[in-house]
């Protein structure tokens, strides 16, 4: 867990076979903001979802194909 430069909180998770973070979540003001998700573990983020002012899920976006570029944006 660190602070950026504007003072966001973020926090880093990592799985137990891996240094590198799998799950980085982005706080602004205590409230979540951002989750890039690295589901398959291989260093790739695959999932990204975007948190409103509420702390609730306003977008998720997906990489199907594993580039590093979402694919598809899902809107709430």
């Amino acid at each position: 867990e660190f602070f950026s430069a504007d003072c966001n909180r973020q926090a880093l998770d990592s799985d137990t076979h891996s240094l590198k973070p799998n799950v980085m979540r982005v706080f602004r003001k205590g409230i979540l903001t951002r989750e890039d998700i690295d589901t398959k573990c291989d260093g790739v983020i695959d999932r990204v979802t975007i948190f409103d002012a509420n702390g609730e899920i306003a977008q998720v976006g997906l990489d199907h194909d594993n580039d590093g570029i979402i694919d598809e944006w899902v809107r709430y």
